[in-house]
């Protein structure tokens, strides 16, 4: 199925009535029929009743803050029932405390992502693992302490039935450039999980696989807490880049510095190519630490492969 094509049939199913619309059968595109299961012979409102339910599945399979829009958008609440797709774009704007125009790209947004996941296959996957995909990441870094240590949350929501195990990498630098070391970094589980397995993968990169409590439906979401911290004497370089493997909708960065170790430069950075993590953007936004030593970032619609995160220089 054309990701492109299905895009294009969603935004002509929005228009004006949309769903509503007393002939919505000739605003069905060949797509959405098949992912619906409309046949030829069904009225326009089994047609309606079919495309109504799954869209309201695939809507749960995005991230939470796409959902509100995909759905006002398609008039699919009871609180977007206004007749015209303007009206309906008006009222997501208040709700959003945003202008007409960001409501828009709002709905462009979720649209994008409503088409990417309704033409997700085994054949084609639009990232490593379509299983599972981050809808909130939360991390604050201590360099405070007598070796760095990171707390980490996230909120995952599942994307297909039966999801209870989790793969996830991290990378530090190797300490003496050899393939001898497999210690890599102290990791533990602070809730949600359970530690199943450790994979030294490459040099610098271990993958930990985590078991979950229960095993997830598709729509549903489940948080889980991590902490690692680096061996003694181990190197970090001067940044915390996050590269997500899968999409994720949000992530928020904490670094708390220590007082007598404060950066002479600190800024964010984002969509960074892996080769150039360590080098400096061109254009910066520039961080400065708080009273208490500390700098925050946050970033939305992160893409999978490139880099999210503070740099800082000594």
């Amino acid at each position: 199925m054309d990701e492109y094509a299905l895009l294009n049939e969603l935004k002509t199913l929005r228009r004006g009535r949309g769903l509503q619309h007393p002939n919505v059968s000739t605003m069905i595109g060949p797509n959405l029929r098949e992912l619906s299961k409309i046949d030829e012979n069904d009225s326009n409102g089994v047609a309606r009743e079919k495309i109504i339910k799954k869209l309201h599945e695939m809507i749960k399979r995005l991230p939470s803050h796409n959902q509100l829009s995909a759905e006002a958008a398609l008039g699919l609440t009871n609180r977007f029932d206004q007749e015209l797709y303007s009206d309906r774009i008006s009222t997501l704007a208040v709700s959003l405390d945003r202008d007409v125009r960001t409501a828009r790209r709002r709905v462009d947004d979720a649209f994008a992502r409503l088409a990417e996941v309704a033409t997700q296959s085994g054949n084609r996957p639009a990232y490593r693992s379509t299983s599972w995909q981050i809808d909130h990441f939360s991390a604050i870094l201590r360099l405070d302490t007598p070796t760095p240590m990171c707390l980490e949350e996230r909120k995952i929501l599942a994307l297909e039935d039966d999801v209870q195990n989790l793969v996830i990498s991290i990378s530090i630098p190797p300490r003496d450039n050899s393939d001898t070391d497999t210690r890599g970094a102290n990791f533990e589980v602070m809730f949600g999980a359970i530690l199943v397995e450790v994979v030294k993968a490459t040099p610098s990169r271990f993958t930990y696989t985590l078991q979950l409590p229960r095993s997830l439906a598709a729509g549903e979401t489940h948080d889980y807490g991590l902490i690692t911290r680096l061996p003694e004497h181990q190197p970090m370089r001067p940044h915390y880049m996050y590269f997500p493997e899968r999409p994720c909708a949000d992530f928020d960065v904490r670094i708390r510095f220590a007082q007598d170790a404060l950066p002479e430069q600190c800024w964010s950075r984002s969509d960074a190519f892996p080769r150039d993590a360590d080098d400096a953007p061109p254009t910066t936004t520039v961080l400065r630490p708080d009273l208490v030593g500390e700098v925050q970032a946050h970033f939305s619609d992160l893409m999978p492969g490139l880099g999210y995160g503070v740099q800082w220089k000594f």
